[in-house]
């Protein structure tokens, strides 16, 4: 199994520099500007993935964005984890797209993860791309829910210094 690090993970990630931090509420902010079914993106390019190379036994699982996977007060933030899939969705509530990745070094995979740390890399490259060409539109949105979701992210995202260190 091809062992990677987390300076090779973050130098692959930062070849598309996006400051603001891809929270769930700014991926579903995404969404509903584009159109672009985002949750259903990060479930086939990556939590469908992490079931099979962490054998999580849950095989009807699948991503979306709900209260639960985009409030940082979600129960994913508070109970023990029991899964590297709720993990990661910790991680993306609490942290965002790009750190969750990140948090892929300390993962116990049961089979080699290079395809999913491509995709993921990949995935996150197009939505970083995607949020920085339609930044400007999502934080000038009149629609409500969007609105809601910019704020949301203002108030949890904004001022948190938050790192990744290695374990």
């Amino acid at each position: 199994m091809k062992e990677f690090t987390l300076d090779e993970l973050k130098l692959r990630l930062d070849q598309v520099p996006c400051k603001p931090r891809l929270y769930p509420a700014r991926l579903y902010a995404l969404q509903m500007i584009t159109g672009k079914d985002i949750a259903a993106m990060i479930d086939e390019r990556i939590i469908q993935m992490l079931i099979r190379l962490t054998h999580f036994d849950n095989n009807s699982f699948h991503y979306e964005f709900a209260h639960e996977t985009i409030s940082p007060n979600s129960p994913y933030t508070k109970s023990v984890q029991k899964s590297w899939v709720e993990q990661f969705i910790s991680d993306l509530i609490v942290f965002g797209l790009k750190e969750a990745i990140l948090y892929f070094h300390s993962y116990e995979f049961q089979a080699d993860p290079s395809e999913l740390i491509q995709d993921s890399v990949s995935l996150y490259h197009e939505l970083a791309k995607l949020y920085l060409g339609k930044r400007r539109e999502i934080e000038t949105s009149k629609d409500d829910t969007v609105r809601r979701l910019v704020l949301m992210t203002k108030l949890y995202g904004g001022g948190r210094p938050q790192y990744i260190t290695k374990t």
